[in-house]
């Protein structure tokens, strides 16, 4: 055999290797038991630290034990047009509004700012919020957390007309149904100025749950669906309609599939 089908074959294997430990997901991903009255196990909330507390600010999905999938715009300063001044953490349960950092739980997780990848073309406002996607991939701790399915081939069909995602509402996290809109039927639901940031990337949903509104807490989070009893991400909210709290844009992971191989991949 040549030396050059050597390393060819050799280079195949490696490759290979890394490409069936990245898309292969766990077991036990996309299971939850308690989707109807608590938080999915992948759910986690985003903090930054303002002065002596935490607050709040967007939710995420754990797609691998060391990825947790959200909102580029969570991370990113408009006015400056790069990566916020601040110091941001991650939790896992108990989840709350707002933690005095004195009191604050022993499983948060400070992220450091090198581990926050941003997609390269994402820039805000300027382009009304295309590419809003972020992987924080660190070394976490998390207690009891399970991943999300990610259907790396696309070879999962999402036949279902309505989709779920958590948010945070009266005080707590819960989950909430959502409908999945057409371009027209968002445009007919929003007001006009939303209709603008109905990107190539994205697409609509309306909460279908009653006595619930969206917040920007919410933002960030996993729009899924359900297939074969497992939970499959199929997009991470993005902006939402603040008058009425109901409608929002979410960015298509399916898009986004390369690159996030490419980031869950590295070391």
């Amino acid at each position: 055999m040549k030396l050059h089908s050597v390393l060819s074959f050799s280079i195949f294997l490696q490759v290979g290797v890394l490409l069936s430990e990245v898309r292969c997901s766990s077991n036990d991903c996309g299971q939850s038991k308690s989707d109807n009255n608590g938080s999915f196990p992948w759910n986690v909330g985003i903090y930054v630290e303002n002065q002596n507390h935490l607050e709040l600010i967007c939710f995420g999905s754990v797609i691998q034990s060391n990825a947790v999938l959200t909102a580029a715009h969570c991370f990113y300063d408009n006015i400056k047009g790069s990566l916020r001044n601040a110091t941001f953490y991650i939790a896992s349960d108990n989840l709350a509004k707002k933690f005095d950092l004195k009191s604050k739980p022993s499983t948060l997780h400070k992220v450091n700012k090198n581990t926050i990848n941003i997609q390269k073309h994402y820039k805000g406002l300027v382009n009304l919020f295309t590419y809003d996607v972020a992987i924080i991939k660190d070394k976490f701790h998390f207690n009891q957390i399970k991943p999300v399915c990610v259907d790396w081939s696309g070879d999962v069909k999402d036949n279902n007309l309505v989709g779920k995602q958590p948010i945070w509402s009266n005080n707590k996290v819960v989950i909430v149904e959502q409908s999945y809109l057409n371009p027209d039927d968002c445009s007919y639901e929003a007001p006009q100025d939303f209709v603008s940031f109905i990107a190539e990337d994205k697409s609509c949903t309306k909460i279908k749950t009653s006595g619930v509104r969206l917040g920007h807490e919410s933002e960030g989070a996993g729009v899924v669906f359900s297939s074969n009893n497992r939970w499959y991400i199929k997009g991470v909210i993005s902006v939402h309609e603040p008058n009425q709290g109901k409608v929002s844009t979410y960015t298509l992971t399916a898009q986004y599939m390369n690159w996030i191989s490419n980031v869950c991949a590295t070391v």
